[in-house]
């Protein structure tokens, strides 16, 4: 089961980037007066009390767009709630029910999907008793709230996660290796997925985003069975709808939270980007093993390139995939494709890897005592116990007295100082400090 994804939903300048915003707890979405201000669409991972999942800041519904860019933003919501899990329809008090609030509510009734109406800037009485006019839009979950000043947020939350299956990252067990292939758009993903598996499975076409829809493909290789799942997917030509690079996304992050190890795409013709860096950070958010695939070498002469220079470039801008192998591809030549196969079982394995604690006893004593944490006050950081709590990644529980006061930057330190003694190359380490 993927994380589920739900959608914020509802005409332009209802608030819905201020539900966001509160909701994250930082001003991500551009929040303004001017309707349709929010003209992509920002995902983030939220964690509640009860579950997981990702929520998306859409653009505006708009019925009849009058310019081009709402018909794009309108077009690009639609695509985001078939992909989604739950909806939060939200709706504005201040001004009333608007034919677009109906078109709305249209959308979300026949997408069949969990819904919750969230019906905002209730932030004084009057508008409380003015709310059952909104009932007429045939939802069940109705919370009322103000955005602005955080009230009923935490309601509305409540209500979509009440909704939604759990998600649970250790319930799909599978004796498959799980190997997401992603990247932005227009790096060769489909080519490299048909390069891996040996067949034209995955429609190759020049123009970004023209394929999106995920296939899985199984290979086995020196007995072990590798399930690949292409994020980018089979798409028909000349079908390609307004944005669909700006939703497609939301395939990968689910693909991601679903693989064991995924393959980081990048073209040696362009610089790495933000969105490289995006997407390399949603991998390790995720616990998931990566290796970086430089796509493109074939072209390497032509732009006079060295693999080691392309190589500390790299990882220096992906500086948190610490270990992360690099592969120098080419869909072209076929020049490092088998190489994935040697390199995903590698990294299998230190994904898998138990260490024996007495050896991440005697890591972390030897690691602390040549650099011992700073104490504070009369309060001293004392080390009581450190062994792995479970794998898929490595996760090392270490016990503290005093531990609340340790500084984010020591935990890194243990944990660059577990790595250059166990390697640990390509995963991710997680540390849960007692």
């Amino acid at each position: 089961m993927s994380i589920p994804v739900i959608a914020i939903l509802g005409r332009p300048n209802v608030g819905k980037s201020t539900l966001f915003n509160r909701i994250a707890g930082s001003r991500f979405s551009i929040v303004s007066d001017i309707p349709g201000t929010t003209r992509d669409w920002i995902s983030l991972n939220i964690e509640s009390e009860d579950n997981k999942f990702i929520l998306i800041d859409t653009g505006g519904i708009d019925e009849n767009p009058q310019e081009e860019l709402s018909n794009e933003v309108s077009e690009v919501t639609k695509q985001v709630l078939r992909e989604s899990d739950g909806i939060i329809l939200v709706v504005d008090s201040k001004e009333g029910l608007n034919v677009l609030d109906f078109y709305a509510a249209q959308l979300a009734r026949t997408s069949n999907k969990p819904c919750v109406l969230a019906i905002n800037k209730v932030d004084n009485p009057n508008r409380l008793l003015g709310i059952s006019e909104f009932y007429q839009l045939g939802l069940k979950n109705v919370v009322t709230l103000s955005a602005y000043h955080g009230n009923g947020v935490s309601d509305v939350i409540d209500q979509i996660s009440k909704q939604l299956p759990i998600f649970n990252e250790k319930t799909e067990k599978s004796d498959s290796i799980n190997v997401a292939i992603v990247g932005k758009p227009n790096v060769g993903k489909s080519s490299l997925f048909n390069s891996i598996i040996g067949e034209d499975r995955s429609i190759v076409n020049p123009i970004a985003g023209t394929t999106r829809d995920s296939i899985d493909t199984e290979v086995i290789f020196k007995n072990k069975k590798i399930n690949f799942i292409d994020t980018a997917g089979l798409r028909r030509r000349g079908s390609i709808e307004p944005g669909i690079e700006k939703y497609s996304v939301i395939r990968s992050v689910k693909a991601i939270s679903r693989c064991d190890i995924s393959l980081l795409v990048t073209d040696i013709t362009e610089k790495i980007s933000s969105q490289d860096s995006h997407i390399a950070g949603m991998i390790k958010d995720a616990g998931k093993g990566c290796i970086v695939i430089a796509n493109k070498w074939d072209l390497n002469e032509k732009l006079s390139l060295i693999q080691g220079d392309v190589s500390n470039i790299t990882m220096d801008k992906l500086k948190f995939l610490n270990g992360s192998p690099i592969i120098f591809t080419s869909n072209v030549t076929k020049i490092g494709i088998n190489t994935i196969f040697d390199k995903i079982l590698e990294v299998y394995e230190e994904y898998n890897r138990t260490i024996p604690d007495n050896k991440i006893w005697d890591n972390i004593i030897d690691t602390i005592s040549k650099h011992p944490p700073p104490s504070k006050g009369r309060s001293k950081i004392i080390i009581k116990n450190a062994f792995q709590k479970s794998t898929k990644p490595p996760t090392f529980e270490i016990k503290f007295q005093n531990g609340k006061l340790l500084h984010f930057t020591y935990k890194r330190y243990l944990e660059n100082g577990l790595r250059k003694k166990f390697g640990l190359n390509g995963v991710p380490i997680k540390l849960d400090i007692k």
